[in-house]
């Protein structure tokens, strides 16, 4: 996976990070993520796939210190590129092999964003989940940013293209994810999947839709040449996305957790 995701790394930001889709549904994910950040001192993070760093940038900024881990060795270089501050450190993690790694016991929060998570299976995802407990403080928090098993707007999209297995493919036990060219194992988790498999060790606080006006970053190029649309799709996006039912029809959702 780790080379999948090292040659994704060179066109990740074009394809994703810099596009309008992206950057709206990222801000959607920070309306929400700086709630925590905020106002709250100054939290000790640990990052999981952070990507190229566009997350971990931020939250520098706001005077936190980030440990920032991905699987990918160019992910973490284009990351480093973007950051040079002393609160911000890197390293090479595959979070399926998460507790084989000292990463300490002290963080405030735990975060992973955009669909991290959903490139490992559901067993995995519960013996993450038991990581946590050795890593987390008291009542810290863990916050992930997951791909559901149905999205609306993907299911339409498909059906209308006449594509039926692609427009129910998150109904399967895996699929083949497209990432910046890269073919990726991927498994689709609705919020209640999820939070069943965590819940042992996990207090869920809030969960919320990503992407349920916006579309699919892969529509970029048809919402890039229609931006009037697009900024209607994010008013809309604004004004009444926010409910907790609507997270398991969205392209992603935001899910929220306190360590028990």
């Amino acid at each position: 996976m780790s080379e999948a995701f090292d040659i994704a790394a060179l066109t990740y930001d074009d394809d994703f990070t810099h596009t309008q889709i992206g950057s709206l549904q990222r801000n959607r994910v920070w309306m929400y993520l700086d709630q925590v950040l905020e106002n709250k001192g100054k939290l000790r993070v640990l990052e999981l796939n952070c990507g190229t760093g566009e997350d971990a940038k931020r939250m520098v900024a706001k005077g936190h210190e980030v440990l920032a881990t991905d699987i990918s060795e160019k992910m973490l270089n284009m990351a480093k590129s973007k950051i040079i501050d002393e609160k911000i450190t890197f390293l090479k993690v595959d979070v399926d092999k998460i507790s084989d790694y000292s990463l300490g016991n002290d963080f405030d929060l735990v975060f992973s964003n955009f669909g991290g998570l959903n490139c490992i299976d559901s067993k995995s995802i519960g013996k993450f989940a038991e990581s946590l407990s050795h890593i987390l403080r008291k009542n810290g928090k863990f916050i992930a940013v997951v791909m559901p098993q149905f999205c609306l707007w993907e299911t339409l999209y498909f059906i209308l293209k006449g594509k039926l297995q692609d427009a129910f493919r998150r109904k399967k036990n895996f699929a083949i994810a497209n990432v910046s060219g890269q073919l990726v194992k991927t498994w689709y988790y609705s919020p209640s999947r999820f939070d069943s498999l965590v819940s042992d060790r996990l207090e869920m606080e809030s969960v919320k839709p990503i992407g349920l006006f916006l579309p699919p970053s892969y529509l970029e190029k048809f919402y890039k040449k229609n931006l009037r649309a697009l900024r209607v799709l994010d008013w809309f996006e604004n004004k009444v996305g926010s409910y907790s039912w609507q997270a398991s029809i969205s392209d992603h959702y935001y899910i929220q957790y306190r360590m028990k």
